[in-house]
């Protein structure tokens, strides 16, 4: 059980699991003029993090504004969106909770009430900046993501941002198998021992996240970098390090 599902168990007191179908069950397509709505047929409650507003990933006002990378809760089901673009949601109610460290945003829906505006999503390229930015580069990854999901945060960035960020996804898969490492002990890769748990460590991490004492002491925090840099000695040296040597 992740510790999303845990908290979910505590919050609704009823045990409640990942699995979109029986989601998507509940979910209805209503055309409204111009405009593709998503009706829900039961309650239903939408999370995203807090932070979310100051990383330009949600907007909350008068009307709200979401990254489509938010957890849906139905019945005894939740389902993740994970799609680069930002939608329109018409929640009943809002209130902030506390999730493990973290504040985040619940909005609930009535049965037979509209969830989202409309389908059609609007690009813009920024939200990859900002997704990139915020879940990868300082790694706040919402609680409700898995290793999977993150792999895929910008899978869709070309059809949903208007923008390419490569031929494939390769390049970033590299980089989250980088950040992904063993609850256990943070300086190892998740990718050496996929059958324990894992956490998400910020790209820009200099203390766990470079490979050589020189870029631990050339990093944008120096007293970080040194630390780890005596703590862990680099067991070889690296391609970077012997160039600049010569």
């Amino acid at each position: 059980m992740s510790k999303f599902e845990s908290w979910l168990e505590t919050r609704f007191e009823t045990k409640i699991t990942r699995n979109a179908d029986k989601v998507n069950s509940q979910l209805k397509i209503l055309k409204s003029g111009e405009k593709i709505k998503l009706t829900t047929l039961k309650p239903a409650f939408i999370y995203i993090p807090y932070r979310f507003i100051n990383s330009g990933l949600a907007t909350v006002e008068d009307t709200v504004h979401i990254i489509s990378q938010y957890a849906i809760v139905i019945g005894d089901a939740y389902a993740v969106a994970n799609v680069p673009a930002v939608v329109e949601i018409k929640p009943e109610s809002r209130k902030r909770v506390k999730i493990e460290d973290d504040e985040y945003l619940e909005f609930s829906f009535d049965a037979n009430s509209v969830v989202l505006e409309d389908c059609r999503l609007l690009q813009q390229s920024v939200m990859a900046y900002n997704i990139f930015n915020e879940e990868i580069a300082k790694g706040n990854v919402p609680l409700y993501f898995n290793d999977i999901d993150l792999l895929f945060c910008l899978d869709l960035a070309e059809d949903f941002a208007n923008i390419t960020l490569g031929k494939n996804n390769v390049s970033l898969e590299m980089i989250i198998s980088a950040i992904t490492r063993s609850r256990k002990d943070l300086t190892q890769y998740y990718r050496n021992n996929p059958d324990g748990d894992y956490e998400f460590i910020a790209l820009r991490n200099t203390a766990l996240g470079a490979t050589n004492t020189l870029a631990k002491v050339m990093g944008s925090f120096y007293e970080l970098g040194l630390t780890s840099a005596l703590a862990r000695e680099s067991d070889r040296l690296e391609d970077i390090e012997e160039m600049l040597r010569l």
